[in-house]
Parts: C-alpha cells; structure tokens; sequence
C-alpha cells in the first residue's frame, strides 16, 4: 500500500489524535520525576519510546505503552549508537505484541515546553515514510499543577520530508482515567516508595538488561513523623470497618449454613414442595445477601476514596510545604550566584583593564624602541650612501689614473722597444763582423793544419 505524501498528510495533522493509556502516561512521568524533581540539587534530562498502534487510517494514535530508555545530559547532544541499538531491540521485543514504535518523549527539567532543534534532528528517526504521524512528548515537571497544567506537550512536524523545515505544531491527546482500584492501589505503592531512603520507581532499558541498578533518585519525602501519626490514625479509623466487614462475613456464614441446614431438611421430608419453596428462599437470600455486599463495597468505596483523597491532600500539602522551602532556597542560591557572577565580571574586568593597560604600556615602549632604532638606521643609510659616493668618486678617478698610466706605460714601452732593437741590431751587426774574423782566421789555421798533418805524413814515410 503507497504511503500518502507529505503534502496530504498536511492537511489532516492537526485532526490527528493521540490517546494515551493510564500505563504509558504512569511510565513516562515516573522516569521524568526519577530524575527531575525539586529534591534534587540538579535534575537531569530523560528519554524514551512510545510503543503503541494506530487506527482509522492513522487518524487515531493509541499509547500504549511507554518504555524508559536513559538519561543525563548527553540526550541534549542527540542519539548515541547505544541508544538507536536500544530502540531497535525494543521494537523487535513487543512485536509479537503487535506494538511497534509510535514516537518518543524526553524531558525539559525547568527549560519549558518546546520543540528545540536538537529533539526535532532526533524526531526525524521517529517521523517518516514508515510512520508518518510520528510525535514527539516533552515533559517539564516543574509546570505540573500550574494553572491546571499536566506538565507535558506533543509535538509533530509539518513536513517531515524536508530536512531543512522545522515547522511543526501542537498534537490533540487525550489521557486515559483510571477506572479501577488497581491504579489506585499503585499509587499507594507509589508513595510507599518514595519514602524508602533509595527507592526503585522504574528502571531503564539498560538498567533491566545489565541486572545492576544505578544510582537511583528520590523524590521529595514529607515529615516522617507526621506521615507515621496520620498513619496510625487511618489505621484506627480503618479498623472498625474491617472488623465491620469480618463481623458481617461472620453473620453471612452463619445465616447461610443454618438456611441450607434447614432447607436440606426441609428437602428431606417434603422432597417435592420443599425443593421449589428452598429454591425460592435461596434465591431471596442470595439476592439479599449480594444486596448487602454491595452496599458494604459501595461504603468502603465511598470511604476509601474520602480517606485516599484526604491522605494526597494532605501529602500534597507536605509537597507544596517542601517545594516552597526549596524554592526560596533556590531563589536565594540564585542571588548568590548573581552577586558572585557579578563580582567575578567585575574583578575580571578590572584584571583585564590592568593587563590591557599594561600590554599597552610595554607595546608603547617597544614602538618608541623601534622608532629610535628606524631613526639610527636612516642616519647609517645616509651616511653610508655618502661613503657609497665618496667610494664611487674616488673609483672613478682611480680608473682615470689607471687608463692614463696604461696609456703612458704603452707609450713609454714603445720608445724603449725602438731603442732597444735598435742597439741590439748594431750589437748583431758588430757580432757577425768579429765572427767572420774568427771564421776567416779558423779557416787559415784548418788550412795549415792540414798542411803539417801532410808534412807529418810524408815525414813518416822517410
């Protein structure tokens, strides 16, 4: 079957109901007082699911029943992966009870009632294709009893489809009554609780599975002794009543063993008129005696809820007396806190008045500093540009006297050169004439020579 889109189901939200059982509602607002009440000194935000079923073409949403999931300051965070495992277990626990998940609720302990963006980023688990009507609960407990306020509202979006709309409105419920002693009897048992020093109001899901409970809260208690002498008084006032009822199921017994001794008697002996006339006192006497019975239930009834009514009145009474104690204390810790916050902001700002002041100072001097080391620079910058010209001015005339020295020594090594070849030119000149000489006279002595080895030669031969 095609879900119905967003845009249709727009327009039927707000005729959407949520009835809520007495079971569900008990759940969910014990959880929230576990953890948020005026005894504590901080109260802590809780969550958990709704499990329930939807009729009339999702027209009408049945809270069933409520199941409590955490708590602490990390729901305002969003969902962990321990807490959607824990959703999942859950659901897949009451299937079989055809109960799936209908919505969730969380607390805002003494914020208010609203739809905040983190719980409408949390919602959106909750609201979708698979359960369009989807709802979210809020609950403060501080709002309970003012001007006739259940303490608790329920929230739906618009248009769940878009993830950037955060449109939503308030959901129609209604609240089951409770029809039968058996709440009634709980409630009793309820404040029994409450007085015990740890008491265990209900458990959470991780709490159930662990075995272990954790640190458990309490709930405002009203003066013991006080609380132990109106107990003692209903006793003494219940007691009458109880011997009443045991002193008439005493008669009941009595009158109906001698009326059946006397009519199987009577059936004895007159077997045909006795059976049809016993019969007929039977059924008069029975008719009597449920007559009786149910005036009596209706007295006790009547009595036990003029006693109950007084007993929460005055318990009520104890509640207001110890809320206003808590409150003026809360008021008076609030003051405190102001002045502290006050003169904390004060003395802060003096500190930093004096640390800016001085950082000031110490960024002042280190400016001037600066600026007196910029001055001293400039004035070596210039002088040492001057020496830079001076430097240049005075290569420049070296070079000058460089070009004009290389110029005079050419010069000067070109007439030296002319003079020099010359010289050597004579000397060679003068040389070559002696060597001619020398040559000549070699000449004449290599002649002579040869003429005495040949006089030496002849000479031997004689």
């Amino acid at each position: 079957m095609a879900v119905p889109s967003n845009k249709d189901h727009k327009n039927n939200f707000k005729q959407v109901k949520v009835y809520i059982s007495k079971e569900a509602f008990r759940n969910m607002i014990t959880h929230v007082l576990r953890f948020g009440n005026l005894a504590l000194e901080n109260s802590v935000e809780v969550m958990g699911i709704c499990l329930g079923k939807s009729q009339s073409n999702g027209k009408e949403i049945f809270l069933t029943n409520a199941i409590p999931v955490s708590h602490g300051t990390q729901i305002s965070n969003g969902f962990t992966q321990q807490d959607l495992d824990s959703f999942k277990k859950i659901e897949a626990h009451y299937i079989n009870q055809n109960l799936q998940i209908i919505g969730w609720y969380h607390s805002h302990p003494g914020w208010g009632l609203f739809f905040s963006d983190i719980a409408i980023k949390n919602h959106r688990n909750f609201q979708n294709d698979e359960t369009p009507y989807g709802f979210c609960i809020v609950f403060d407990h501080t709002l309970m009893g003012k001007d006739d306020n259940l303490g608790f509202e329920i929230y739906r979006l618009d248009e769940y489809l878009d993830p950037m709309n955060k449109e939503h409105h308030s959901v129609l419920f209604e609240l089951e009554t409770p029809k039968s002693f058996e709440y009634f009897k709980w409630i009793q048992k309820f404040v029994e609780d409450i007085q015990k020093k740890e008491p265990i109001l209900i458990k959470e899901y991780n709490e159930l599975l662990d075995k272990a409970p954790s640190d458990l809260q309490e709930i405002p208690r009203p003066d013991m002794e006080k609380l132990e002498v109106e107990r003692k008084e209903v006793d003494q006032n219940i007691k009458p009543i109880i011997s009443g009822i045991q002193e008439g199921s005493s008669q009941f017994s009595d009158i109906f063993i001698n009326i059946y001794e006397n009519q199987i008697g009577k059936w004895s002996r007159e077997i045909d008129q006795g059976a049809i006339k016993g019969t007929e006192l039977i059924r008069k006497s029975v008719t009597q005696m449920k007559e009786k019975i149910s005036s009596g239930i209706s007295n006790i009834e009547a009595w036990f809820n003029r006693n109950l009514n007084q007993i929460i009145e005055e318990y009520k009474g104890h509640i207001h007396q110890y809320v206003d104690k808590r409150i003026e204390s809360q008021k008076e810790l609030v003051r405190q806190n102001y002045y502290m916050k006050e003169e904390v902001i004060q003395n802060y700002n003096s500190n930093l008045e004096e640390n800016f002041k001085n950082l000031t100072t110490e960024i002042d001097n280190k400016i001037l500093n600066f600026s007196d080391k910029i001055s001293n620079t400039t004035i070596q910058t210039s002088k040492f540009k001057d020496l830079i010209k001076e430097s240049s001015d005075t290569l420049t005339e070296i070079s000058e006297e460089t070009k004009n020295t290389a110029k005079n020594i050419k010069n000067e090594i070109g007439t030296k050169s002319s003079e020099f070849e010359q010289t050597i030119w004579n000397e060679m000149k003068k040389l070559k004439t002696e060597l001619d000489s020398v040559i000549e006279a070699y000449s004449k002595i290599s002649n002579t020579f040869k003429k005495l080895q040949k006089i030496g030669d002849n000479f031997k031969e004689f």
